[in-house]
């Protein structure tokens, strides 16, 4: 949810402190970042549960919810540092901290079947990537006792890593792309400046349908209500009746105990009789027998009850084993066709290319698509930007690649510089405006305007001073 500025300061102000700012953030009432102090608030995905592939170990990983989405899980994320990139081993050192930290972890939450978190970044530049651009996660955990996990080799020869309970949670990561994005767009950073443009088509299905249920679901509430007082006869009719009926069991139940009250007398009559007639030798063997049939029912029920357990056992033993083939068979399907070595540099290459240009006009070239090739992301990518290129705006680029890849080759420059020209021109630019142009080189951040300076200037200059050249006297004419 995003509130109008004032909006945002007013409820700040109300909730005096970062931490019930924090709670706004994991509670969807304010948009993530949010801006405090000399802070900015990020809900960031510490990690998530169930299967998901690591492709540079070429391996599945199982990570039991059961461990993760606890209160004790909860309190061991206070504190966690935040940094950008893993270092090249597993923990951070004094060094690692010193040169990576942007930010601490100290809210976190359960969302789903993942755990998030409200981080304190303090680093003005790290805040304005993670706000401007769709960045994920990744965790890393240390196991002192490697002996917690298990290894398994699946039906088609890949490997799963069943974890068991990390010793140490060393640190968050900020990254392009996590482990636990599970082969979908990047999603551990939330930032309401990117917007759902990364959204997966199964999660914009799964919005509609939930928009869809909570529709209907109102509908079905209203027609109850409108039942409950249209009905408010029948259901005092229902509740005399309920009471008569209540009446009548209670009736039943008095009548069955005194039946069998009656019954267990008659019983244990006979059963004395039946005593009293027997031999002493008589009452011992059917003592014997009787002492030997507890035994043999206590021998039999504990037999049940073990042969119970047992399939109980094996039973839950089955289902998990289904529930982690059936995650990671889930995970398999989402996971991305591996690409070449060569398409993947064509992909960022192509957007290379583009990115100076989009950022010209204060946007970010588009990621490349699961599945599409690098010819057809080279046209997507010119698409964009070719309603400023005079000679080429009504080209079907698209066409024009299929015909001939030299043709586009030599197109692809001339759209880019006038685009970037159009970008440049301050006659593009609307009166009283001014243009910011970001540019990313290396660690650092350039910005230039183009424009009318005007647009700051006029605010600041104050009013225009006027002189008087003469007075007209209509009486005596002009002077």
């Amino acid at each position: 949810m995003t509130y109008h500025p004032g909006v945002v300061i007013a409820i700040r102000r109300h909730y005096a402190d970062e931490l019930g700012v924090a709670r706004l953030i994991a509670a969807g009432e304010l948009s993530s970042p949010q801006h405090y102090e000399n802070i900015a608030l990020f809900a960031l995905r510490i990690t998530g549960t169930g299967a998901a592939y690591r492709r540079a170990l070429e391996e599945f990983v199982w990570r039991d919810p059961k461990l993760y989405l606890t209160d004790e899980f909860l309190q061991r994320c206070g504190g966690l540092p935040v940094i950008f990139e893993h270092p090249g081993r597993n923990s951070i050192d004094t060094r690692e901290f010193a040169n990576r930290v942007v930010g601490t972890v100290f809210f976190a939450y359960i969302k789903g079947d993942e755990v998030w978190a409200i981080a304190r970044i303090y680093d003005a530049d790290a805040a304005q990537l993670m706000e401007q651009n769709q960045l994920s996660t990744s965790p890393a955990v240390v196991f002192r006792d490697p002996t917690v996990n298990a290894k398994v080799k699946l039906e088609d020869g890949q490997t799963l890593l069943i974890e068991g309970k990390p010793s140490l949670l060393d640190h968050i990561a900020i990254c392009p792309k996590g482990v636990w994005d599970k082969g979908g767009e990047p999603s551990g950073v939330s930032s309401a400046a990117v917007g759902d443009t990364h959204m997966t088509e199964e999660e914009k299905k799964a919005a509609e349908e939930k928009s869809k249920a909570d529709a209907e679901e109102k509908e079905r509430q209203d027609k109850a209500r409108k039942d409950a007082e249209g009905g408010e006869k029948l259901d005092k009719l229902l509740s005399h009746l309920d009471s008569m009926s209540k009446r009548m069991d209670a009736w039943e139940a008095e009548e069955k105990t005194r039946k069998d009250a009656e019954e267990k007398e008659r019983a244990d009559k006979a059963k004395k009789d039946a005593e009293d007639k027997m031999s002493e030798e008589e009452r011992k063997v059917a003592a014997d027998k009787a002492k030997k049939d507890a035994e043999d029912e206590k021998e039999r029920e504990e037999k049940e009850r073990a042969d119970k357990a047992k399939k109980d056992a094996e039973e839950k033993s089955r289902k998990d084993a289904d529930e982690i083939r059936k995650a990671v068979a889930d995970m398999a399907a989402r996971i991305p066709a591996t690409i070449s070595d060569a398409d993947y540099n064509a992909l960022a290459d192509a957007q290379a290319r583009a990115d100076g240009v989009y950022l010209a006009f204060g946007k970010s070239a588009p990621h490349p698509m699961r599945g599409e090739t690098p010819l057809a992301y080279r046209v997507r990518l010119l698409n964009g930007v070719k309603e400023h290129s005079p000679g080429f705006k009504g080209v079907a680029l698209d066409k024009v690649a299929l015909a001939d890849v030299k043709a586009l080759d030599s197109i692809e420059p001339q759209i880019y510089a006038d685009a970037e020209a159009v970008a440049r021109s301050p006659a593009a630019v609307a009166e009283g405006e001014l243009r910011c142009i970001t540019k990313h080189v290396g660690a650092h951040i350039y910005r230039e305007f183009v424009g009318n300076p005007a647009a700051w200037m006029n605010p600041i200059a104050g009013p225009t001073r006027q002189f008087v050249t003469r007075f007209n006297d209509t009486t005596r004419g002009a002077h």
